[in-house]
């Protein structure tokens, strides 16, 4: 005779599957986590989730059978297939805001959708904030969080121009650049507020949940932080630029990293405050007893004294575990069967021309460098005789062996002209589109751009390079589904990348400088099979 497991023993071999879809997102989403700074706060959301459920499990109801076992039943299939084509495409596109979205959504449906059978609605009610709060560390759609990157950007700057005026220090606004008696002071990214604005959404949600505040008092929460994550800001901004009015721009790398921890901790703070405040003025304070009272059939605070929890057949159990590895053993076997160790169809790297008049390196910032996390390579000036002026940029990432290095390879990809140039105060003129350029039989094609910086314009011309292809194709960038699709089915996900963004200042016209560029390839770039240098 086969013995029966206990109820709570079969729900806790229930957990085993679920964790490991859970271990795997987490694990996915982490390299996005780490990559992008103003997500950092991610690692921090699993913990608090988890912590949020241990609350509600403490005051959950009591067990009631699923009214519509088959709907949840089916929303369960649902879930665990759509997971298929979601983990395959995020596999060749680890920075894909999509799939990330799509591969959440199906998980956190997936754990309602087993609390519903396990519980009941009253189970699914109960706990459904702690499960969707995971939802807060997906990164936001690119398009959605480059609209507020830009809009605080210019709200920081301008708010910081005001300020400076009031304390006596004049400076001008140049986009996103604020120029001073010492230089110019530029607000990147980080210091746009958007680093801030999104931990502090996060706070708010779970601070609300924590203090059980009513929907009206967490709404004023999240509006709280963000006046808090805009104000700090403005402050930090000021700060930096104040410190650059007196001890010149250079000193701001001292200040920076230390303002943002401190505006972080002073969101924290302020938030953690407020919430307080707001629990006490409370009416009724919502006490554990009140909320363990919801079940007065317990025996056991918050547990039914009649009722067990639903039991689900130990085979849907053993098959969504299978499921999960056929997943991800297919994904994996998938990829390494199209990735080659072959190398680049083109073996190529770059010649620095220090034989130049007023030929110069340029020393790349801490902080582009922790951006762009380039494996070799570097930035160079120089001067020809005809008057124009010349920069060369060229960065070169080996194959990936991770999934953080392929985070940071595709995230490389993100970074184009018409982004960093613009955010650097210069004006895009025009975009020229795609341009070849043969360099001893083997063509290079290039994007082409035309800047202009006061009043003085430079000509750019930009590409990436696959290790996969030959230099005629610049890299796809992944710019839509289609191209993302497409990646997938071709297995691209581990080859080495290329940076070559050439710049001229004083061509007289575009078909000047590209005969000049012409001219500057046949001398910079070598052919040769021999490992990259800087």
């Amino acid at each position: 005779m086969r013995a029966e497991l206990q109820p709570w023993t079969r729900v806790c071999l229930w957990l085993l599957p679920l964790v490991g879809y859970w271990l795997v997102l987490v694990y996915q989403l982490g390299a996005q986590w780490s990559a992008y700074e103003q997500y950092n706060y991610g690692w921090a959301v699993p913990f608090l989730a988890i912590y949020l459920f241990w609350q509600r499990w403490q005051t959950r109801p009591g067990v009631q059978p699923p009214s519509r076992p088959r709907l949840a039943l089916a929303v369960v299939a649902c879930a665990v297939l759509l997971i298929l084509p979601t983990r395959f495409l995020h596999e060749a596109n680890p920075i894909w805001r999509l799939t990330s979205l799509l591969w959440t959504l199906e998980i956190i449906g997936l754990t309602l959708a087993l609390i519903y059978l396990v519980g009941g609605a009253r189970w699914l009610r109960h706990f459904a904030f702690p499960v969707a709060f995971f939802a807060v560390a997906i990164p936001w759609p690119s398009g959605l969080e480059n609209m507020l990157i830009q809009t605080l950007t210019r709200w920081n700057t301008s708010t910081t121009i005001e300020v400076l005026g009031l304390i006596g220090i004049p400076a001008v606004q140049h986009g996103n650049v604020i120029e001073i008696s010492t230089g110019v002071v530029g607000i990147d990214e980080a210091c746009s507020g958007i680093r801030s604005f999104q931990a502090t959404l996060m706070l708010a949600l779970f601070l609300g949940e924590l203090y059980m505040l009513t929907v009206v008092r967490r709404v004023l929460c999240i509006g709280v932080g963000f006046a808090l994550a805009f104000a700090f800001n403005v402050g930090r901004t000021g700060l930096l630029t104040w410190v650059a009015a007196r001890d010149g721009v250079a000193a701001i790398d001292k200040w920076h990293d230390p303002a943002g921890v401190s505006i972080l901790v002073g969101c924290f703070f302020g938030l953690w405050a407020t919430g307080l405040w707001m629990r006490q003025r409370q009416t009724p304070p919502p006490g554990r007893e009140a909320t363990k009272a919801a079940a007065p059939d317990a025996k056991t605070p918050g547990v039914s004294a009649t009722s067990s929890p639903s039991q689900l057949p130990m085979k849907l159990a053993v098959g969504l575990m299978c499921w999960l590895v056929l997943v991800e053993v297919g994904t994996e076997i998938w990829y390494r069967s199209h990735e080659t160790d072959a190398g680049a169809a083109q073996a190529w790297t770059i010649r620095w021309p220090e034989e130049k008049p007023f030929f110069r390196r340029i020393e790349l910032s801490d902080a582009v460098k922790k951006q762009i996390f380039f494996e070799s390579g570097g930035q160079c000036a120089w001067l020809e005789p005809e008057g124009t002026y010349w920069q060369l940029l060229y960065f070169r990432w080996q194959p990936s062996r991770s999934l953080y290095a392929r985070v940071r390879s595709h995230l490389n990809k993100t970074h184009r002209p018409e982004h960093c140039l613009s955010a650097g105060g210069m004006t895009l003129v025009a975009d020229l589109g795609l341009g070849t350029y043969e360099v001893r039989g083997v063509n290079y094609s290039f994007l082409r751009y035309v800047f202009e910086s006061n009043g003085r314009e430079l000509r750019v011309f930009y590409g990436q390079y696959d290790d996969s292809a030959a230099p005629e194709f610049v890299t796809s960038y992944r710019e839509n589904t289609a191209r993302r699709i497409a990646a997938a089915l071709a297995g691209s996900r581990n080859y080495g990348l290329r940076m070559l963004e050439i710049a001229v200042a004083g061509a007289d016209d575009e078909v000047a400088a590209e005969t000049a560029l012409r001219a500057q390839l046949e001398k910079l770039i070598i052919f040769e099979d021999v490992k990259d240098g800087g």
